[in-house]
């Protein structure tokens, strides 16, 4: 009976100190006080982390991975629950971020505040707030060195298309045109002394005063141009007042051709027709009969009734 009393205290003080290891393992890992539930959502896979895993604020363990699951309103996306107790300062300007411990390499979530929003992130509609996930810096460097491998080979297929065997040929005769200028360019270098010798000869004082001269001629000139210009004015007025005039003495000569000259014209015309077929006549009847130059006209015969009526 003692041994099994015995063998019945010591059970039950096991049992007691299992149920208050794990009570006290419980309350290690919930924080040991209340919790606030957070989403963190994520655009790309979060691999290292798991249920369970540690979150810090800053470096400091404030919470753990309650659960992993799909975004089903948005493809591709991952939505990743975490506990947080509730004294942790998490406002609208706190990201999180995917971070390794040490060399075994086990994920955790880091959330980081830079202080540009105090505002509390609260829940709305009953759900929890959600956090934005961040690339961390090994995703950094591997999209910078995607965008680098990129730009290397858009650079090196343009570097291709440079070098291609047309543009080749191109650049060479660029250079042989280059070599064919630079010899051109050497011998108008050469031929510098002579032409500074010319413009020596040019500004000679003689020629200075040839230049200042003329300069003085052009001045003369330009100041009797006024005067030319105003003279050729008047000029092209008197032309046109007689023009004018002249217009106006054709004018009233035609009027006068149209009605006085014209008509007398007309009649003395038809007077000359009368007295020439009067002279063809004469001309006709003389010729017919010559002695009526001297005997003068016969009578001519009287008609039918007139010899009755005389």
């Amino acid at each position: 009976m003692e041994n099994r009393a015995y063998a019945l205290i010591v059970g039950t003080v096991t049992l007691l100190l299992g149920l208050a290891l794990v009570a006290v393992l419980w309350w290690m890992s919930t924080g040991g006080g209340n919790t606030v539930e957070y989403i963190v959502e994520s655009p790309r896979s979060i691999s290292g982390i798991n249920r369970q895993a540690v979150v810090r604020f800053r470096g400091i363990r404030v919470g753990k991975v309650s659960r992993i699951e799909l975004d089903r309103s948005r493809a591709g996306h991952v939505l990743v629950h975490i506990e947080v107790q509730d004294d942790t300062p998490v406002t609208k300007a706190t990201r999180a971020r995917v971070g390794y411990q040490g060399i075994s390499g086990l994920g955790h979530i880091q959330l980081e505040d830079d202080g540009s929003d105090p505002q509390p992130l609260v829940a709305e509609d009953g759900k929890p707030p959600r956090i934005a996930l961040q690339s961390n810096v090994v995703e950094q460097l591997t999209e910078s060195g995607q965008d680098i491998v990129a730009k290397l080979r858009t650079a090196t297929d343009r570097l291709n298309q440079v070098l291609s065997a047309d543009n080749v040929d191109r650049i060479t005769q660029s250079l042989d045109n280059l070599a064919r200028s630079s010899a051109h360019v050497e011998r108008t270098l050469a031929q510098t002394p002579a032409l500074i010798a010319d413009l020596r000869r040019f500004s000679s004082a003689q020629n200075a005063e040839q230049l200042q001269a003329t300069l003085s001629n052009l001045r003369q000139l330009s100041q009797q141009l006024p005067q030319a210009i105003e003279s050729w004015n008047r000029a092209l007025g008197r032309v046109e007042a007689a023009g004018g005039r002249i217009d106006r003495l054709g004018g009233e000569l035609q009027q006068n051709l149209s009605s006085e000259t014209l008509p007398r014209v007309n009649d003395l015309v038809e007077d000359l027709q009368t007295t020439s077929s009067r002279l063809n006549s004469l001309i006709e009847e003389l010729e017919r009969s010559p002695q009526m130059l001297v005997v003068g006209r016969e009578a001519t015969p009287p008609g039918p009734g007139e010899g009755a009526t005389r």
